[in-house]
């Protein structure tokens, strides 16, 4: 996965940016847009190339920029890769990797 390298300012939950952007006001009795994703972990997509929409390799940077132009969203992933899936989410996209 490439992403861009992000300073500690542009981190996600790190700056004002990101806190203004968490309290943004949204009109009232407009369904919130909420969006979910479980794609193969970075690197493992191989282990699915027997199913019927096996597509290769998914582009995750990409998917972040996808799921950034929703309200919310949420995307499981292994451990592994959060590193690099903290380097391509915007910081308002409400990142939050913690311990288990």
């Amino acid at each position: 996965m490439r992403c861009a390298a992000r300073s500690a300012a542009a981190r996600p939950g790190t700056g004002s940016s990101a806190r203004s952007a968490r309290q943004k006001r949204l009109p009232l009795g407009r369904p919130l847009r909420l969006a979910y994703a479980d794609p193969p972990y970075p690197g493992k997509a191989y282990l699915y190339r027997d199913h019927p929409d096996y597509g290769g390799e998914v582009d995750h940077a990409e998917l972040i920029e996808r799921l950034a132009a929703y309200d919310g969203w949420a995307l499981s992933t292994s451990a592994a890769a959060l590193p690099a899936y903290s380097a391509c989410a915007r910081p308002a996209s409400g990142w939050r990797p913690g311990k288990r």
